[in-house]
């Protein structure tokens, strides 16, 4: 009797890859007139493979920004994503910045340290989380041209405007953040799912949202459905292939 042919599925059957889901999160405020750096963590992860997204909003006006991150004790490498600046005012307008990193091992508490170009005269606000359950966490971005999309605001809902190639599953990411923010609530978009809040005191406030999607997505708008009429924000939206 012979032994039937080798099948290397058989050594994975029974193992099932993470889901397409945020994994582990931390956020933090810190007060004005900052100079910085800003320490953020630890951040705990169940996962291998994820990437590492981290969202700042810094009070200031340009050219202020995030000069570099470091983290421990992993060594991660940190790289930004995009920057997007409110419309300038009478004190402080948000700075929101996404900042990500490949982390092929589980993080069993990982520090970020956010090195500023600046002291800071408004509050600041940061969200570090993981994703897990991507196809490659070292090309994690669907390559449309509209990617990342970003945009600013002196009034209204913050909002962009994006489309996606990927024709598989995505994950629509969408971030948005105001500073001097009196009165002034977040409420994730249509169809979408909070990730996690960050902000000090009523200030710099910072929310991170998503949507999984399956096929192409064009010319399509996310628009914040919270309440802030009154002050100058930044948002800006991004895609990540999961197949």
């Amino acid at each position: 009797m012979g032994f039937p042919p080798f099948n290397p599925s058989w050594l994975t059957s029974g193992i099932s890859s993470p889901l397409p889901d945020p994994d582990g999160i931390v956020t933090s405020g810190y007060p004005s007139n900052n100079a910085g750096p800003l320490g953020l963590g630890p951040l705990v992860t169940d996962n291998s493979d994820d990437l590492i997204v981290l969202v700042i909003n810094t009070g200031q006006a340009p050219p202020a920004h995030v000069s570099s991150i470091t983290s421990a004790p992993s060594g991660l490498t940190v790289t930004r994503r995009a920057i997007e600046y409110a419309p300038t005012q009478v004190g402080p307008s948000a700075i929101l910045e996404i900042w990500t990193a490949p982390a092929v091992l589980a993080l069993a508490g990982e520090t970020f340290t956010i090195n500023l170009s600046q002291t800071m005269t408004g509050a600041c606000a940061a969200i570090a989380f993981g994703w897990s359950g991507l196809a490659n966490i070292n090309f994690p971005f669907d390559g449309n041209g509209s990617l990342p999309a970003l945009g600013a605001g002196s009034s209204g809902e913050p909002s962009v405007g994006l489309s996606t190639s990927n024709v598989g599953q995505t994950v629509l990411l969408f971030f948005d953040a105001v500073n001097q923010s009196p009165g002034d609530i977040g409420a994730a978009p249509v169809g979408f799912t909070l990730i996690g809040k960050a902000n000090e005191g009523i200030s710099a406030q910072t929310y991170a949202y998503y949507k999984l999607v399956t096929g192409v997505q064009s010319g399509i708008t996310i628009t914040d459905s919270g309440s802030w009429s009154t002050q100058r924000w930044a948002a800006i939206g991004d895609a990540l292939i999961v197949n």
